[in-house]
């Protein structure tokens, strides 16, 4: 029967043995390709679908003011009657034709009512997309900060790593 080299109530050190054989060293990050706040907020406002498709709900809704301020369109109508007949209402020799040009003209400030309401639904969605904007700044600060948490316990657990493979033959 062995006698134990040493004796430990700290499972921490059966860690620290177990964390040696790994190279920690590679998992923290260049930082000569440090990702910076600024640059992490910019990509994700750059690359985030939601974000594009309410840009493309923006654009829609100032097109619609455009359609809104728009007047209607003039139409032309062409009667045509007596044709397609028999004898001598054959064809379009005896038919009558008539046309009519058309221009709807809105009372009572329709026009102005309908541009206000595409107006109010554009600031509705101008202030949905900088909502988004702020989603996505909040999500991604968020994030970076974990992952700046994460990196300096990766570091500090390295250091601890260092410590203890130095120690390590003075306790054997």
């Amino acid at each position: 029967m062995h006698a134990p080299i040493f004796r430990t109530k700290s499972p921490s050190y059966f860690l620290i043995l177990i964390l040696s054989s790994f190279d920690l060293s590679q998992a923290i990050a260049d930082t000569r390709n440090a990702l910076t706040l600024p640059i992490a907020i910019e990509r994700a406002l750059e690359s985030d679908p939601g974000l594009a498709a309410s840009g493309y709900a923006l654009e829609a809704s100032k097109g619609r003011v455009d359609q809104a301020a728009a007047f209607a369109n003039p139409e032309i109508v062409l009667d045509i009657e007596n044709f397609a007949g028999n004898d001598d209402f054959r064809g379009l020799r005896q038919a009558e034709i008539s046309g009519q040009f058309e221009q709807r003209i809105e009372l009572g400030g329709k026009r102005r009512l309908r541009v206000n309401a595409a107006q109010a639904d554009q600031i509705a969605t101008a202030s949905d997309v900088e909502h988004q904007k702020r989603l996505v700044i909040a999500r991604t600060t968020s994030d970076f900060m974990n992952v700046l948490g994460a990196k300096k316990r990766l570091e500090i657990i390295s250091d601890q790593l260092r410590n203890a493979e130095r120690l390590l033959p003075a306790l054997r």
